[in-house]
């Protein structure tokens, strides 16, 4: 019978990476088949592994609205082809921190910011063509190796609220490396030009500071004030002005239409009338040859590949009941990692708690977490940080006697690998 340590080491940190990687950098040229041939290895490999094949009720949830959506789709070709992949990358993602536990997954993570950062400059300085913009709006800006600069802009955010995350709970040797590669991220995100990414990696990095802080209090209390303080005016604010665009333009610094983006919500938001409940289906639009695509290009007068924003996209493809759905996952996946950042000081808990955070603000005017990327980062967040008590108990049962050495609660600065481990 396999060790404990075995079991928990089915999964190959590079093949986490590599998969990371892919989903990371999409879209490009075969990504679709890329992405759901690792993802298919990922379950694989740690679909054999005892006790690790859970997935939260949430996610579960609003993967079957997606698939439901198929009924009334105006393309369900469309809906099937891309909810086997997200079902197919859910439960790839779900089951890496539960292969290699919370810190390894954070490591495979930035492990692969640190090649697409590598690769982006890359492209950037040797292959101009590929790794700048070459359109007359903002040209020679930093594209790297991602489709477009705003997409690159941000990966750089996620990327940096990772390094800071891994900076402040890894080893005191690492954290200077880390925080360099924070510094890195910063820099590609400004060769980038995003005003966006800026204003939300500022936003994130007071949230993400005040977090290790929070992690760093002595007691209960401490953290709780401040980890209320970090979470609940940024949740609030991120979730109002999704339905209030109109101080989106001031707020980024923006021409009054959002360099175009004012044009496409409008377009989008006559399609969300027209279903406001069920939407037009999942992942159905966005591609020529669709009625309802085509007639938005048409009133818009150009071609554009999502709403902007990812409250809109999911209003547009889901309706408000999926919109609601994902939501709750990112609403559940802030509660856990709160909850632990309060109760154990866990330093690794900030990572979802800021990174799901600055989703909701991105998603005010990008595609946010209405992107394959966004999607698995939330899903990593919800993931990342168990259920607490006896559901969780209950959960990890099937694993078998295994005793964990569990160190003393409310010790602040702790890691949930520390945690699990004994603090070896």
């Amino acid at each position: 019978m396999p060790s404990p340590v075995d079991t928990t080491r089915r999964l190959s940190p590079a093949l986490a990476t590599v998969f990371l990687v892919a989903v990371a950098a999409t879209p490009y040229p075969g990504a679709y088949w890329i992405v759901a041939a690792l993802a298919t290895t990922v379950v694989a490999q740690v679909a054999s592994v005892p006790g690790q094949l859970w997935i939260s009720r949430s996610v579960v949830l609003t993967l079957s609205w997606f698939g439901l959506t198929v009924l009334w789709s105006v393309a369900p070709s469309l809906t099937v082809r891309n909810g086997v992949l997200l079902a197919l990358v859910t439960v790839a993602v779900a089951l890496v921190p539960r292969a290699l536990g919370a810190a390894g997954a954070l490591a495979a993570l930035a492990t692969a910011c640190k090649v697409l950062l590598v690769a982006s400059w890359a492209s950037y300085l040797l292959v101009p063509s590929l790794g700048r913009t070459q359109d007359t709006y903002q040209y020679g800006t930093l594209e790297g190796v991602f489709v477009q600069r705003n997409v690159a802009a941000f990966f750089c955010v996620i990327a940096a609220i990772t390094f800071l995350a891994t900076a402040a709970g890894g080893a005191r040797r690492a954290r200077g490396r880390d925080a360099a590669w924070a510094g890195v991220a910063v820099v590609t995100l400004l060769a980038t030009s995003s005003g966006t990414g800026l204003a939300v990696l500022l936003a994130s990095a007071g949230v993400t500071g005040t977090l290790v802080a929070a992690s760093r209090a002595r007691t209960v209390r401490g953290r709780r004030l401040l980890v209320g303080a970090a979470i609940l005016p940024a949740v609030a604010l991120a979730l109002w002005l999704p339905f209030n665009l109109g101080l989106v333009s001031e707020l980024f610094r923006r021409d009054s239409t959002l360099t175009g983006r004012s044009v496409i919500w409008a377009a989008v938001e006559r399609v969300v009338a027209e279903s406001p409940w069920l939407g037009q289906g999942g992942g159905a639009l966005w591609v020529g040859g669709v009625d309802v695509t085509d007639a938005l290009w048409a009133q818009a007068g150009f071609a554009f590949y999502h709403a902007h924003s990812a409250y809109l996209d999911h209003l547009a493809q889901q309706g408000v009941i999926g919109l609601a759905l994902v939501l709750g996952v990112v609403l559940l996946g802030l509660r856990r990692s709160v909850r632990a950042l309060i109760a154990r000081g866990d330093v690794l808990a900030m990572w979802p708690a800021g990174v799901l955070v600055c989703l909701l603000f991105y998603g005010i005017d990008e595609q946010s977490f209405a992107s394959q990327f966004g999607w698995l980062l939330v899903v990593l967040a919800v993931s990342l940080v168990p259920p607490s008590g006896s559901e969780s108990q209950a959960r990890s049962a099937p694993q078998g006697p295994v005793q964990v050495q569990t160190p003393e609660v409310g010790r602040p600065g702790r890691t949930v690998m520390e945690d699990r481990d004994g603090g070896r």
